[in-house]
Parts: structure tokens; C-alpha cells; sequence
């Protein structure tokens, strides 16, 4: 099989997980960018509901760092440098544009923010929460900071690369599935008793035992990539996923628009979403570099270069909202526009001039902490070969 064939030479770069991760990044800036109701989209209120949808980009994010993160700790498990390596090069990649952002934030634009309105803003006292990367249970208490609220995502990953590494460390390679199924029953189950209890939707959001489910999905696809045996069995389950998850996801919304929110909807779901996003990444996996409609989609230029930039546009696409949105909407209405149209108008301006930022920190910032991690190489055993492997 020719799946197997590249998972035993090592770890491989799998150009369609690019695509995908381009995929994630414009639909949640779409989700953003798009608004609060679709009331403002008059007759295109559809187009509405179509960026609504795209704030499930995140989940997207989840799997594929759950599977990209677990595949390079299933083949670097052998090496003596397997925790210090994997931490070096993580920090590299991640700390660096984070902290630059959180700086640029509380010290640059909210001081100018507060010089603008004459007011101090309360938010200084809360930044701790950002530099220590728990601004997600910061959220669940009803703190949201709409400037940086997007934050939370990255809190959920960061907290997960710190305890995921012990975790695949301490099981035999055998017992990896167990950990990722047990993972994915636990916090799916614990999302549950906060679905029924009545927590609030954002709680259930940003938690992180609550949303570990996808992270772990992610890693059990990992897993399933390294066994012939599993991906012959799990592109036969696929056939029948795929749709099947599409089609629930389709009903559990509808009975929710109907019915409002019901016992078990929040829960349902998210799991579900876990499911497509999980299918779109085995795809990915499964039908990498082949001639299939999807697969040549996620290797198209557009959408792997937005992939290779999209840690940086997720970062800072808030800002070319709050900058640039309303004063391009406002003008274009001055000259007659509907309001819908000036909204998609804003919103492609306002994705271009992240796509440019995201292209100027990259050249200028990001690559240079990226090329030490040449510095922290993992000794493996001679008949494991490390190839290029695409990470988040």
C-alpha cells in the first residue's frame, strides 16, 4: 500500500495538510470578518451563514495539530533528545510571533487605543493571562476581550503540547490508540455533564478539557498512519464517516434553529464537526500527491501558501478588522453600495492586508527563529529516516 510505504521511511511532508490549514485560516477570518448578524446582508443573508460556519476552522486547526504534533512524537520517541528537541523546536516556532503580538497589543495599539478615547482601559491589569497562556479559562469566566479573543485557541494548543509529549512518552506504541480513544470518551463526556448542567456555550467553548476531544482525534489518526492494517480498515470506515457526520451535523443544526438550544446539542455537535474535520484530514493523509478533485483543491498554490502563512494571519487578522473594516465599509456606502456588498468588499481588503502582514512578519521575523531548529536535531536509531514534515 502506498500509504504504508511512506509511513515506514519516516515522517513525510504531506502537501494537502497544507491546503487544509489554508482552508481553516480563511474560513475563521471569513467568520470574523463577516460580522455579528446576518441582517446586514439583506438578500445575501446566505453568504451570511456560509462565513457563520467558518468559525468551525478552529476544529480544523485542532485535528491537524493533534495529528501533526502526534506523528512527530510516535517517530522521535526513541531519541534522547525527545523531550528537550521537541520543546526547543515548539518554542521556536510558536513563542516568538505570539509574544511579539501580545507585546505589540498591551504596549503599541491599546495605549494609542486609550490616548484615541481619553480612557485607561481595565485590560492591563488582565494581560498576565496572555503571557502565561491561559487566557481561555480567563474567557470561560465571562472575561472575553473581543481585541484578542481569538487567543483562546492557541491557549487550548499550547496546553496541550505541554502535557501530550508525557503522555505518548509514558505508553507503549501499542497503547497509543487506547490513550487517544480514552482522551477523546473523556472529554467528550465531560463536555456532556456541561451540556446538560446548562453551562454557558463559551464555557463549553474555550475550556480546554472540553475541546481535548479534537486535539486527540488528531493524534489517533496519527497513529492510524503509521499501520498498514488501520488505514486499510479506516478508508473503509471512511466511506461511510464522512457522510454520515455531514449529514447529523446537517440535522442536529436544523433541530436547533427549530427547537433552540436542547439537552446535548452543544456536545453533539462539536463531536461531529471533530468527525469532518477528522475525515478531511485523512483524505489529506490518505490521497496525498494523487489525482482526486479534494486532493488537487488542498495542493493548489492559493491555498498552501495561505497554509504556510496562517499562524501569523490568525494572530493578526483582528487588527486589519478593527483598522480597516468600518472605514472601507463606510466609505464604499458613501458611494451608494448596499451595505452587503461593502461588507464582502471590506472583508476581501481586510483578508488581503493580512495575507501581506502575515508575508512581512514571516520574511522579517518568523523564519529567522525557524531556521534554529536546525539546532535542536533528534538522534534517531540508523533505520529511522526523518523527513520534512509539515507543522502547525
Amino acid at each position: 500500500m502506498q500509504m504504508s510505504m511512506r509511513v515506514k521511511e519516516g515522517l513525510q511532508h504531506i502537501p494537502e495538510l497544507d491546503g487544509l490549514r489554508g482552508i481553516a485560516i480563511l474560513a475563521v477570518m471569513g467568520f470574523h470578518f463577516s460580522g455579528d448578524t446576518p441582517v446586514y446582508f439583506g438578500k445575501l443573508a446566505a453568504v451570511y451563514w456560509a462565513f457563520f460556519y467558518g468559525g468551525n476552522g478552529v476544529d480544523l486547526f485542532f485535528v491537524l495539530s493533534g495529528f501533526l504534533i502526534t506523528s512527530i512524537l510516535l517517530h522521535t520517541k526513541e531519541s534522547p533528545q525527545y523531550f528537550s528537541s521537541f520543546y526547543a523546536r515548539r518554542v521556536l516556532r510558536i513563542f516568538p510571533l505570539y509574544f511579539l503580538a501580545v507585546a505589540l497589543f498591551f504596549y503599541v495599539e491599546l495605549p494609542w487605543l486609550e490616548h484615541l478615547y481619553g480612557a485607561r482601559s481595565t485590560l492591563r491589569s488582565e494581560q498576565i493571562w496572555y503571557w502565561t497562556y491561559l487566557v481561555n479559562w480567563h474567557d470561560t469566566l465571562g472575561n472575553i476581550v473581543g481585541a484578542m479573543g481569538h487567543f483562546w485557541s492557541l491557549a487550548i494548543e499550547e496546553q496541550f503540547y505541554f502535557v501530550w509529549p508525557l503522555a505518548i512518552w509514558l505508553c507503549s506504541r501499542k497503547r497509543v490508540p487506547l490513550l487517544c480513544i480514552g482522551a477523546i470518551v473523556l472529554s467528550t463526556a465531560l463536555r456532556l455533564v456541561c451540556d446538560l448542567r446548562g453551562y454557558e456555550v463559551e464555557y463549553i467553548h474555550r475550556a480546554t478539557f472540553t475541546r481535548f476531544d479534537t486535539l486527540a482525534l488528531g493524534g489517533l489518526l496519527a497513529w492510524i498512519a503509521t499501520d498498514e492494517h488501520w488505514m486499510t480498515v479506516a478508508q473503509r470506515c471512511f466511506k461511510f464517516v464522512a457522510p454520515a457526520s455531514l449529514v447529523l451535523f446537517a440535522a442536529n443544526e436544523f433541530a436547533h434553529a427549530e427547537l433552540g438550544r436542547f439537552a446535548g446539542y452543544v456536545t453533539v455537535s462539536y463531536s461531529l464537526m471533530a468527525l469532518m474535520c477528522g475525515s478531511l484530514i485523512f483524505y489529506g493523509i490518505a490521497h496525498t500527491g494523487d489525482g482526486t478533485l479534494l486532493a488537487k483543491i488542498t495542493r493548489s498554490a492559493f491555498l498552501r501558501n495561505a497554509g504556510k502563512y496562517s499562524y501569523s494571519m490568525y494572530i493578526f487578522h483582528l487588527v486589519a478588522k478593527r483598522e480597516a473594516m468600518v472605514p472601507i465599509v463606510n466609505a464604499l456606502r458613501g458611494y451608494g453600495l448596499p451595505l452587503s456588498i461593502a461588507i464582502i468588499f471590506g472583508m476581501v481588503v481586510c483578508g488581503l492586508l493580512t495575507y501581506a502582514f502575515a508575508l512581512l512578519t514571516w520574511n522579517a521575523f518568523e523564519k529567522h527563529f525557524l531556521k534554529l531548529k536546525d539546532r535542536f536535531p533528534y538522534d534517531l536509531p540508523a533505520d529511522t529516516r526523518i523527513a520534512t514534515v509539515t507543522t502547525a
